[in-house]
């Protein structure tokens, strides 16, 4: 909500806060870019220093604001050494229509750059899945790919958009859909991803909250703010959702 944002930004300044730690929406529609305006100009206009979580701002800040967040392209790029790596005839980048953030491109861009090394290889490029749960053309043509029998590597940009993904499956009656086929890893390793099992490049989600806080403090102390950008590292969880090479799927099975 928009408005609540710029409510909530605004009553934050009036507080006489030093430091503001903003997660921006990430997306780049108006609402977004508009919300992202504001928070720049309100945190010139009182003096506050600005600390970002977790994604970039959709307008240029001139070197005033500060990064924390996860090294999402090098996540994406692990993932796709991974899903490359294995036997799949055909790999899918999956995501939901108008939810792309700074942080799923940047997952994106490192799965291609990934796709790119394995081209010399003979890996067949990714292809976008926008889920809509509407029956749209992608939608459709991942089906045939299913009903054809090619075994599927998925990188789905985050977590939750598994769940879509299921009930895309589930409203084709596929949802039981063997994993020889249909290898998934996703993004976050939330509760989503533990629960049905999904292999996930889990972000450091503590790590980033207390290195978020430390900055906070440095530079609400006036202290050295240091680099502009921190990324900190995701690690690779391993579920039987995803099959490594040694693990190859089998187009029959």
């Amino acid at each position: 909500n928009p408005a609540r944002v710029r409510e909530d930004l605004e009553s934050l300044a009036k507080s006489g806060a030093k430091v503001l730690l903003y997660a921006p929406m990430g997306r780049q529609d108006r609402e977004a870019k508009e919300t992202d305006t504001f928070a720049l100009a309100l945190c010139r206009k009182r003096g506050m220093r600005l600390v970002l979580v977790d994604r970039r701002l959709t307008v240029e800040d001139g070197g005033y604001a500060h990064l924390v967040a996860t090294d999402n392209e090098r996540g994406g790029y692990e993932i796709g050494k991974r899903l490359f790596a294995a036997p799949y005839e055909e790999y899918w980048i999956v995501g939901v229509t108008g939810r792309g953030t700074s942080a799923s491109q940047a997952r994106a861009a490192g799965f291609r750059r990934a796709w790119a090394e394995a081209k010399r290889a003979g890996a067949r490029e990714p292809r976008r899945l926008e889920v809509t749960l509407e029956g749209g053309r992608l939608e459709r043509a991942f089906e045939e790919s299913l009903e054809a029998g090619r075994p599927m590597g998925l990188f789905v940009l985050a977590d939750f958009m598994a769940l879509h993904l299921m009930t895309l499956l589930r409203a084709r009656g596929r949802a039981s859909e063997p994993p020889a086929r249909l290898g998934i890893v996703t993004f976050d390793n939330l509760e989503v991803a533990r629960a049905f099992g999904f292999a996930a490049m889990a972000q450091p989600l503590a790590g980033l909250g207390r290195a978020a806080m430390e900055l906070a403090i440095r530079l609400g102390d006036g202290g050295e703010p240091g680099p502009r950008e921190l990324l900190l590292q995701p690690t690779f969880i391993e579920r039987p959702s995803y099959f490594s090479p040694a693990r190859a799927p089998e187009k029959n099975n």
